[in-house]
């Protein structure tokens, strides 16, 4: 069979041109009495639970996402709005841009995908959620929910409805994708136009689509086993273990954090143990010179600073003293600029690197690392949140151990240069 090219450049052009017809997605009493419905269904059902991972898929402007939150599961959200983004973001929302066709997540890591009025945003549904049933863990729980066609509103006559296709229709194509629908019906609801119908389907990823392969240390080659051992070296040398870590006692902070939403953000469960880990760490060392780069809103660089003998140099693109007050902070030193021209990196005993993702400043920051013949630890966040991640810390060859379990979902790693 002859292979026919395709031109990826032209798709990708065609796409960026539609993103012109994004509009903010305004949260409304009747959508919002929806969600609160179907997302209560889904606790009862057993579907969602306390600790789940949860993707929200079109997350507009965070009405969803906080729901989630109050039922202590962990979500995250994605939208292309740069007006749905900043709302998020001032609610203290963990949400990225991102195409939802385009998912820069890592196989298998949400337990659940929640898609609300999105899925018809896309102009190849099919492969759209194939992208869905990849970031599920193997068992994982979906939700759509698309307009119907021709119904009073005309859904099918909105300028960025590229997908208002029928029931039928729709039950295909995500049993294509490599899901089983358990749940399928129809929500009427009256609107100014007239009836409208709203299509659900609740579906989970085909036990098909759960064969992951057993991770046995016989199966290794010998570099690769030779990673694991010495991993487990890293946590008996460092004491990284629940047990010590939960020996951190994270109200010190209340003093440091003056704003209360602040505090709330820093004391949310999603975080806490994130920041418990980063403040062990920091009990490693006695006056000591600690890096923390990407800072962002400078909790962690507070968590860093739980020994107060140790120096924390913080690298962001803005001042963050806004969080506490400057006297309670005096052994934080916070810079706006270019980290890697600093020269006390040299001689740093421990360095935090929680950047961009997308692996470009990860990887020149590990060269330079390198040149300047940097011997001490290296403690990096979300080190499976996306492939270009994923693929950093693979690279990485000193001694390293995958602590996720102590940290964050997202990912957490530890790297030892002086091996």
């Amino acid at each position: 069979m002859e292979h026919v090219g395709i031109d990826l450049d032209r798709l990708k052009t065609f796409i960026i041109n539609l993103r012109g017809d994004i509009y903010p997605e305004t949260e409304t009493d009747g959508h919002n009495q929806i969600t609160k419905r179907m997302i209560d269904h889904l606790v009862q059902a057993g579907h969602l639970c306390k600790g789940d991972k949860v993707l929200d898929v079109g997350c507009g402007q965070g009405y969803s996402l906080e729901t989630f939150t109050q039922l202590e599961a962990v979500p995250v959200g994605v939208t292309l709005g740069q007006e749905d983004l900043e709302v998020c973001r001032k609610k203290k929302l963990k949400v990225f841009a991102m195409d939802q066709s385009f998912l820069k997540f890592a196989d298998g890591i949400f337990d659940v995908l929640w898609c609300r009025h999105c899925l018809e945003h896309s102009i190849f549904p099919l492969f759209t959620l194939s992208e869905f049933n990849r970031v599920l863990r193997p068992g994982g729980l979906l939700y759509v929910e698309v307009p119907a066609p021709d119904t009073s509103c005309a859904h099918q006559k909105n300028k960025n409805h590229y997908s208002v296709l029928g029931k039928s229709m729709w039950i295909e194509l995500i049993q294509r994708s490599g899901f089983s629908v358990i749940d399928s019906r129809g929500i009427e609801l009256k609107t100014h136009a007239g009836p409208d119908v709203y299509y659900v389907f609740i579906a989970k990823k085909d036990s098909a689509s759960q064969k992951q392969p057993v991770h046995d240390e016989t199966d290794l080659n010998p570099s690769e086993k030779m990673a694991v051992t010495t991993g487990k070296d890293i946590r008996t040398q460092f004491g990284l273990s629940r047990k010590q870590i939960g020996g951190i006692d994270l109200t010190r902070f209340s003093r440091n954090i003056i704003n209360k939403e602040h505090r709330n953000f820093f004391f949310d469960n999603e975080f806490k143990e994130h920041y418990r880990l980063i403040a062990y760490l920091s009990t490693l060392f006695n006056n000591a010179t600690i890096f923390d780069i990407g800072t962002n809103l400078g909790y962690s660089a507070i968590a860093l600073s739980y020994n107060p003998s140790n120096t924390i140099i913080s690298y962001d693109i803005r001042e963050c003293r806004e969080i506490g007050d400057p006297e309670t902070l005096k052994n934080i030193e916070f810079n706006i600029g270019d980290v890697l021209s600093d020269k006390r990196l040299e001689n740093a005993e421990l360095i935090m690197l929680d950047t961009n993702h997308d692996g470009s400043f990860e990887n020149e920051a590990y060269r330079h690392f390198h040149k300047i013949g940097f011997k001490g630890l290296l403690f990096l966040d979300d080190i499976h949140l996306n492939r270009p991640m994923e693929l950093f810390w693979n690279t990485i060859t000193e001694t390293k151990d995958d602590i996720t379990d102590l940290g964050h979902w997202s990912g957490s790693g530890i790297v030892d240069f002086s091996s």
